[in-house]
């Protein structure tokens, strides 16, 4: 645990990207408890920077599961620990995605260092991904 604290408090030194902003919106706007509005975050976090991230990822894959894909990775670590990953399960409305979508946009910090660039209208791609699949 006292090697999580410090690998988290470096990645806050370092920026957390579309996943943290994503979680920030469901847990100020629909009570998730953190940590489980991360489990859809890093999801969203995952697809969105696969190629900007393509040697960490493999790295963070393998570490998981001995695999080569980090979405299929944590989706299998989200299955074992029967965690849902969806907005639907998550009581989220489906006609809430573009507020979310927009909120999580406007999250400059977060936003402002995300390793690929998003566009709003790519934050409610990803969103819309996460609600029932």
């Amino acid at each position: 645990m006292c090697m999580a604290a410090a690998y988290g408090g470096i990645a806050f030194s370092k920026g957390l990207g579309v996943g943290h902003a994503i979680t920030h919106v469901l847990g100020a706007h629909y009570h998730i408890p953190h940590g489980k509005a991360a489990t859809i975050g890093l999801i969203c976090f995952v697809r969105a920077n696969k190629k900007s991230c393509e040697s960490q990822f493999l790295d963070l894959a393998f570490m998981l599961n001995r695999s080569d894909d980090l979405e299929k990775a944590l989706l299998g670590l989200y299955s074992d620990l029967d965690i849902t990953a969806t907005l639907k399960d998550n009581g989220i409305p489906e006609e809430d995605l573009k507020k979310i979508a927009f909120y999580a946009y406007k999250d400059a910090v977060n936003m402002a260092t995300n390793p690929t660039q998003l566009s709003e209208n790519k934050i409610r791609s990803l969103i819309e991904r996460v609600y029932d699949e």
